[in-house]
């Protein structure tokens, strides 16, 4: 996937963390986006189930009650 084929409101985000100019909360972040295709970020990345993911325990929007 190219940046143009990207939702526009994620390509500002992305540009930075590609550059570099991102705090490391911010790059996880959009690398969760992206591994959800960016599409109901919110939703998928919060009932998220792959705890083989390094970043797991990092990502946005996790409900916090529910982890072990």
């Amino acid at each position: 996937m190219n940046l143009e084929q990207i939702p526009s409101k994620f390509q500002n985000l992305l540009k930075k963390t590609f550059s570099g100019d991102v705090s490391p909360r911010k790059a996880i972040k959009a690398k969760c986006y992206d591994c959800v295709c960016f599409e109901n970020v919110k939703e998928q990345i919060s009932n998220c189930s792959i705890t083989a993911c390094p970043l797991y325990q990092y990502r946005p929007y996790k409900d916090v009650k529910n982890e072990n």
